[in-house]
């Protein structure tokens, strides 16, 4: 009996190991398919996109209705006065930012526009010789601003008080050398003319022989002599006129570069006035535009700054309205 019942002992283990063997493969087959299925779904996923629907109430606002507002040149956010739903009105401030370096700015430039207001009034004045009649001071700035050129006015007519002294002293020398020439002169002639008359009265005598010769040839060398002398006369007189008309001509020319220095600072002070005019307004709107105000009646969307102090840049959004 046990010789029979090994080879069913054979035979039972075989179907065992052969049942055993098949749900194993069958799993493992199983687990490949779920391992393929994840890797084709990370794949698909990666690659595909999904839409999804998100219900939230809400209204419709048309982009052209939608007012996005932003500063020009940016800055540091000092205050902000409105939250999004918030009803607002035309004009009425929204956020601000920092005005420090726009209004001071604007304030150089008014300083500015000051300052070369009472050098334009100095600088006329002295082209025309007279009194400088100032601007009113209307501010502390603008008063020290005319007390400085007051005091170069003073000091520019010191200048030319000295100048001008000194070309008229030697003008005067000038005019007392044409005196003392136009004397000698008159000497030099008086005596060439008594000179000759003493010849002539001379002559008859020495031909008469009552006079000797030597005394008429004498005669002759000292009228020779005396006209000489009233030549050189002359021509000192010329010369000392003609320092007279140097010393006068100094004398204008330095009142004339005096007036023409005047004239080319009034130029230049004037174009610089005109040029900062023009740049006024620029900076006017500058300084407005560092609140930021809303444009039309209506309802805050959104408020695109949240923080007291954050930077914005130049045409940053910073706040959106809908009308």
């Amino acid at each position: 009996m046990n010789q029979m019942t090994y080879p069913q002992t054979a035979d039972t283990h075989l179907e065992d190991l052969t049942d055993r063997i098949k749900p194993k493969t069958l799993s493992n087959l199983l687990l490949w398919l779920i391992v393929a299925f994840v890797v084709i779904f990370i794949v698909w996923a990666s690659v595909v996109k999904l839409d999804r629907t998100v219900h939230a109430p809400g209204r419709i606002v048309p982009s052209g209705r939608l007012q996005v507002l932003s500063n020009l040149e940016g800055g540091i956010v000092s205050q902000i006065m409105v939250h999004a739903g918030d009803l607002v009105r035309r004009g009425q401030p929204l956020v601000r930012l920092d005005p420090t370096q726009a209004s001071a700015e604007l304030g150089s430039s008014q300083a500015t526009l000051g300052a070369l207001s009472a050098k334009i009034a100095r600088l006329e004045a002295e082209i025309a010789g007279r009194e400088p009649v100032y601007p009113p001071a209307t501010s502390p700035d603008m008063a020290e601003q005319i007390g400085i050129e007051r005091s170069l006015h003073a000091a520019r007519l010191s200048d030319l008080t000295s100048l001008s002294a000194a070309a008229a002293a030697r003008m005067a020398q000038a005019s007392r050398a044409v005196a003392e020439a136009e004397a000698a002169y008159q000497s030099r002639v008086s005596a060439r003319d008594g000179a000759r008359r003493q010849y002539e009265l001379i002559r008859p005598l020495v031909e008469r022989g009552i006079e000797p010769r030597l005394t008429l040839i004498q005669q002759e060398n000292a009228a020779a002599v005396a006209t000489t002398d009233a030549a050189q006369a002359a021509a000192a007189i010329a010369r000392a006129q003609s320092g007279v008309a140097e010393a006068r001509a100094s004398l204008a020319q330095v009142r004339g570069a005096w007036r023409a220095q005047a004239g080319t600072d009034l130029a230049a002070a004037q174009g610089e006035l005109g040029a900062r005019r023009q740049t006024m307004p620029a900076l006017v709107a500058h300084l407005g535009r560092s609140t930021v105000a809303a444009p039309v009646n209506g309802r805050v969307n959104r408020v695109l700054v949240s923080t007291v102090g954050a930077s914005v840049g130049a045409g940053q959004p910073i706040v959106e309205v809908v009308p």
